[in-house]
């Protein structure tokens, strides 16, 4: 998991490679991303989709996302959007090659997307996105953001278009909506997850 990126937290990474516990069955952000590889299964291939999950601290969006990327049998990371973001896109070695990673991978997660401190970094992580999509590969983001600090942030009216255009909005039309928001609820508190009293999922 090192190699993918996955969070050095023991709990996360317990639930990313071993079977999930029945409880999990029930976290939302889990079935939200369930929800986004089950339509991405029904779709000509390459079936590019974003997808961004909101909520609370400690509602199981990273555990969501990391598990998303160790069990994944094609190419997959995992990146906080403060590295995008404080990575310029230049011929450094060392960033050329972690671009050339995020860009490439059939799976990426990033997570923590807050509000970037400058346009230019938002700008990075929207570049991003839509080269990946172009490209036929599957982003799911995780933020506290609401839907319009979100699109503030990191959604041009090109990958809106894209994105929307090509993905839908879910629903009847059976599309994939690219926002999702979580119920309020905080997993990570005694018992919530477990029922034994050990911290739950990140």
């Amino acid at each position: 998991m090192d190699a993918r990126g996955i969070p050095q937290h023991r709990e996360l990474r317990e639930l990313c490679l071993g079977g999930l516990v029945e409880e999990a069955h029930e976290v939302p952000a889990m079935r939200a991303v369930a929800s986004a590889e089950e339509w991405a299964s029904t779709r000509y291939k390459p079936a590019p989709f974003v997808l961004v999950i909101s909520g609370a601290p400690g509602c199981g969006k990273s555990c969501a996302l990391g598990r998303w990327v160790a069990r994944s049998e094609e190419s997959a990371a995992f990146v906080r959007s403060a590295v995008i973001a404080s990575t310029p896109r230049n011929e450094w070695s060392e960033n050329r090659v972690a671009w050339d990673r995020w860009a490439s991978v059939d799976r990426l997660a990033v997570d923590e997307l807050g509000l970037e401190e400058t346009r230019a970094a938002g700008a990075r992580i929207n570049a991003l996105l839509c080269e990946r999509f172009d490209n036929g590969r599957a982003t799911i983001v995780a933020t506290n953001l609401d839907e319009t600090a979100v699109l503030d942030a990191i959604f041009d009216a090109r990958l809106f278009s894209r994105v929307l255009g090509e993905q839908g909005r879910g629903g009847e039309g059976g599309g994939l909506p690219f926002f999702v928001s979580l119920p309020v609820k905080d997993l990570r508190c005694p018992g919530a997850l477990d029922g034994d009293g050990r911290q739950g999922a990140k």
